[in-house]
């Protein structure tokens, strides 16, 4: 995508005046918690900064190898004379400048990749912005849509959801902020899919299925209505104001949030939100309590000036824990009704890879368990640089529920789990009365061999459909040198999905 021209903004920010101390929250002890927030905010900016420089420094050093291996090649068609030694001159002597600006050259340097950070942080609300933009067109339409207009619509609709996530990643905000937003673009990226495999196979949307496109419109068009105020922040705000947890740029991530509001009873069903095994019948842990599970999920962390910062409301209330370690702010959500662990995330990008896959795997099993998450099946592991991302599905008489899922990501530089999703889990896990296949799993087995190149193997799984849930085979294998998972209905025979491992180059992911 283009870079647009940010002149305008960047007038605005010179005339900003800088901030002064954060005005503290009585509850936190006034001075002192301004104190925490502000060096909070530094320490991001620094880590930021860190990254970016990184980079720099990666690039200039493939350049600099680059032109060594292009004057090695001149060299050997030159004739002995003067040149290398006036080389070595001329070379120490702009080694010596270099050395005494060195000062002024690092302050300017700083600032450089500052606006450069800045710059880049802004691009990402635009583009956050034209993705909700899409998003909201194309389900506007989708309303009175139908056949292959709708299936155009939706399509659009599952690329930009994916893409304004991603978008969501590269903001300068904390997990408390994102979680909504994260969890409803999933939300609209997963109902799409599901919705585009049923027209695909000659079905009609439901009433009920048009009341959920519906709710994702509406819902979508309040969190349109509310990005004009976060591009503008965004123009008149320099890296350390995004930064600062107070800053207009913070309270219009938490405007957006706000927008997602809670996802409407009728339609629930049909987002994977089963009626949960265990009512909260109005319990409510308290503050204390919360903060006792969360420091003892998160004790091998060491974490610094835990405390609970808020609470979330809707269908799981949840109060948000937020601590630090090593300057890296990290945020869990533990259910109010009993403790439960049901969101992580730690802004900890890792760099090197220290750990395998099957290592980040048994890490993140590992920590599920501290969390009182047991018996779970670990139904497909991802890479992405760095960073391992395993799926794990609750499992009933052998019999994989796609529906009681967590996903955990492990940095595989530390070996340390960095982020928890559990709310499907939370909101599904109950005990399912399951039904026999009709179609045995040789069967299966047998007619997936005939049309695949390999089949690694056959598994029994409930898959969400439709507002319910189907009994179904889990094939997995290869075809033409990609790998496929496809659902069979175990009772027709007929393919409820089918998705593609694919290589990206830094990983494996699901389409």
């Amino acid at each position: 995508m283009k870079k647009r021209e940010i002149s305008a903004g960047a007038e605005k920010v010179e005339n900003i005046a800088r901030r002064g101390s954060l005005q503290g929250d009585a509850a936190n002890n006034g001075a002192s918690g301004a104190e925490r927030e502000r060096e909070a905010a530094e320490r991001r900016v620094q880590a930021a900064l860190d990254k970016e420089r990184e980079k720099k420094e990666k690039a200039e050093r493939k350049e600099c190898r680059r032109r060594e291996r292009a004057e090695g090649k001149e060299s050997k068609n030159r004739t002995p004379g003067f040149g290398g030694w006036l080389a070595a001159v001329v070379s120490l002597s702009v080694a010596v400048l270099a050395l005494g600006a060195i000062v002024t050259v690092g302050y300017f340097d700083l600032a450089d990749s500052k606006t450069s950070l800045t710059e880049s942080y802004r691009v990402a609300v635009y583009e956050f912005s034209e993705n909700v933009e899409s998003m909201s067109t194309g389900l506007s339409k989708a309303r009175i849509a139908d056949g292959a207009e709708m299936q155009r619509l939706l399509t659009g609709v599952l690329v930009h959801s994916e893409l304004a996530e991603r978008c969501l990643g590269q903001l300068p905000c904390d997990g408390q902020d994102a979680a909504a937003l994260t969890q409803f673009f999933n939300r609209c990226s997963a109902y799409s899919r599901s919705l585009l495999a049923k027209l695909a196979a000659g079905g009609e949307l439901t009433s009920q299925e048009e009341r959920a496109v519906a709710y994702m419109y509406e819902t979508c068009e309040r969190i349109r209505g509310n990005t004009p105020a976060l591009i503008e922040s965004a123009q008149m705000s320099f890296v350390d104001e995004l930064f600062a947890a107070n800053g207009s740029f913070g309270k219009g991530m938490e405007k957006l949030g706000e927008s997602v509001g809670e996802l409407p009873a009728d339609v629930a069903p049909l987002f994977g939100a089963q009626a949960p095994a265990a009512a909260a019948d109005g319990r409510d842990i308290g503050e204390k309590e919360a903060l006792a599970a969360a420091e003892k999920y998160f004790s091998e962390y060491k974490p610094e000036n835990m405390r609970i910062a808020g609470r979330t409301e809707g269908a799981m209330p949840c109060y948000v824990a937020e601590f630090s370690r090593g300057g890296v702010q990290c945020c869990a959500h533990v259910r109010a009704a009993d403790g439960a662990l049901a969101y992580f995330e730690s802004d900890a990008p890792g760099k090197a890879e220290n750990y395998t896959r099957e290592d980040c795997s048994r890490i993140a099993r590992r920590f599920l368990e501290q969390c009182g998450y047991e018996g779970l099946k670990c139904a497909f592991v991802s890479e992405s640089g760095a960073e391992v991302c395993a799926e794990f599905a609750a499992e009933q008489g052998g019999v994989v529920l796609y529906a009681d899922r967590i996903l955990v990501k492990v940095c595989k530089e530390k070996g340390e789990v960095t982020g928890l999703e559990a709310m499907p889990y939370l909101k599904n896990h109950k005990v399912r009365e399951i039904g026999a296949a009709r179609l045995s799993a040789e069967t299966v087995e047998r007619n997936a061999a005939a049309r695949m190149d390999e089949v690694f193997f056959v598994r029994p799984a409930l898959l969400p459909q439709n507002g319910g849930e189907l009994l179904c085979w889990e094939v997995r294998g290869t075809y033409g040198g990609a790998k496929y998972i496809a659902f069979v209905d175990a009772s027709t025979g007929a393919e409820a999905e089918v998705y593609v491992v694919v290589g990206t180059g830094r990983g494996e992911k699901i389409v």
